[in-house]
């Protein structure tokens, strides 16, 4: 009955996003415009491609290798294509599992009401809105998947599984590498040691980094920093603050949550900061008291690849990052929970809850996402997409005068510069749109598509191939660039090399909106030969 109250729960919470009516933020380019995720023939390199690869070609601004990552939104996409529901489903299903395992996990050591009320409000708690009720955020849950199973494997004395979970866990998401380190503090709280065991894990962590190198250009490659050149100190009193005020209270309290740390909504914490320093010292605090406490120790070891203090990122962190250090603090806390009241606890489930359904109003459209980071935070990157929202109700003046507003506030701000040279090209000012593209990334993909749209209305065919062909050589998973480079070719007169291309637009993109006149032109052109 406690198995079935869990899912049950996880169930009710996020049911409303089911509702949601389209894919938002980064499943756009990774999910909905992701031509490898359309064809089975496509599956050999997505599974040998950077995550972030897929979407903008070699040498993307941030370098992940996550194929367990990419093979689930692969499975996902051809059960059911890009309908948001069903890709919604699927987060709230690994939640589900996850909240699951750390009931078993927790059953074993600490009983099962204890474990019961420790993974209930692990199903609750808000700050996973943004981990489960976002697509993209499925990286999380589906590591801690993996991670607790390879948990429960290993207690129960089936390494080679425990092994090839822990591999799926690093395949997931690049913190899943730090599964030894709480093996081996557990262990040592426990008083065991389990030599093989460790051996097998380094020895996987190893084949990991290999094949994560082989694979990827610039293996720790993460976009432009947050910090900057700040120093050391300003980092870590800026994340001592950070991690207490947005990530801490958040956490214990459901309230003051934000999805958005753009630069300059949280300033720098300087030598003066005394709130920084009261944060950190509690931190520190917290971080020696945690030496005897796995649960808490691994909490913070899950905390420091995402504090910018080890590695530098190029957000200052996110709600999502919260999501397997939040199941380690729930855990530490399950044999207090187990001696609060059942009204009480009852009532905190409520509490959580329903700020959770709230929230994940959020997850609805970009419309409504957008529109609420911009209130929280004014100097969000969202002008953008609430232009494109512009656009669909039919007024492309205001969508210019955001786009046009977003460059006034930052002119290095790549997608205003690409999305206003859309507009323009739509509006068929092709100058403009031009020097919009060429301000926004020359040598993208996406931009060479529609430099080579330009040149050839503009009566230069020569330019307009040499556009495309730059597309191709760094995507050449790229549908619309292998469609157009067929067409140019087709109407040049070079109907070999065209055909070429068009059956290499229809292996990509078999469903694509232009696919069947290519098959109705592919099959005229064999009769005209015959």
């Amino acid at each position: 009955m406690k198995r079935l109250g869990l899912a049950l729960l996880v169930a009710v919470l996020y049911a409303g996003t089911l509702a949601s009516r389209e894919l938002i933020r980064d499943d756009r380019p990774l999910i909905v415009e992701n031509a490898l995720l359309r064809s089975w023939r496509s599956l050999p390199r997505l599974l040998t491609t950077g995550y972030w690869d897929q979407a903008q070609g070699p040498g993307a601004r941030v370098q992940e290798y996550r194929p367990a990552l990419s093979l689930l939104n692969f499975a996902v996409f051809q059960a059911a294509g890009e309908a948001p529901w069903t890709h919604h489903l699927v987060n709230l299903l690994l939640h589900a599992a996850v909240c699951l395992l750390l009931f078993e996990l927790l059953s074993r050591s600490a009983g099962e009401k204890a474990a019961f009320c420790a993974a209930a409000l692990f199903a609750c708690l808000p700050i996973h809105c943004e981990a489960v009720g976002y697509v993209s955020g499925r990286s999380e849950p589906l590591c801690a998947l993996f991670m607790l199973a390879a948990w429960l494997c290993a207690d129960s004395g089936k390494s080679p599984w425990a092994l090839v979970l822990y591999a799926l866990a690093m395949l997931s998401k690049e913190q899943g590498i730090l599964f030894p380190l709480l093996v081996i503090g557990w262990d040592r709280v426990q008083g065991r040691r389990r030599l093989p065991l460790y051996i097998g894990l380094g020895l996987c962590s190893i084949a990991y980094l290999l094949l994560r190198s082989t694979v990827l250009e610039h293996s720790w490659r993460v976009g432009v920093p947050y910090f900057g050149q700040a120093t050391f100190p300003v980092r870590l009193l800026t994340m001592a603050r950070f991690t207490v005020e947005r990530y801490l209270i958040p956490l214990a309290t459901g309230l003051n949550m934000g999805f958005n740390f753009e630069r300059p909504f949280i300033p720098d914490s300087g030598l003066g900061d005394v709130r920084a320093w009261l944060c950190l010292a509690a931190l520190l605090a917290a971080a020696l008291g945690s030496l005897r406490r796995p649960w808490v120790l691994a909490a913070f070891l899950w905390w420091l690849p995402v504090s910018n203090l080890i590695v530098p990122l190029d957000e200052l962190g996110a709600p999502r990052f919260m999501y397997f250090p939040a199941a380690a603090l729930c855990a530490a806390t399950a044999p207090a929970l187990a001696r609060v009241p059942p009204a009480a606890f009852a009532a905190l489930l409520l509490w959580y809850g329903g700020w959770t359904v709230h929230t994940n109003r959020l997850w609805r459209d970009s419309c409504t996402y957008n529109a609420e980071v911009r209130a929280r935070n004014p100097h969000a990157h969202v002008l953008p997409a609430l232009a494109v929202c512009r656009l669909r109700q039919g007024d492309a003046a205001g969508a210019e005068a955001l786009l046009r507003e977003a460059i006034a506030q930052d002119p290095s701000d790549v997608v205003a510069h690409y999305d206003l040279g859309r507009l323009l090209f739509e509006k068929g000012d092709l100058r403009q749109a031009e020097a919009s593209f060429l301000r926004a990334s020359p040598n993208d993909a996406d931009v060479r598509v529609f430099r080579s749209l330009i040149a050839e209305r503009e009566g230069r065919p020569a330019q307009a191939q040499k556009h495309l062909e730059a597309a191709l050589s760094t995507r050449p998973w790229d549908c619309r660039a292998r469609f157009n480079h067929g067409r140019l070719l087709w109407g040049s007169g070079r109907r070999e090399a065209a055909e070429r291309d068009f059956r290499e637009f229809l292996r990509l993109c078999p469903s694509d909106e232009d696919s069947g006149a290519v098959r109705e032109l592919l099959r005229n052109g064999s009769r005209t030969r015959s």
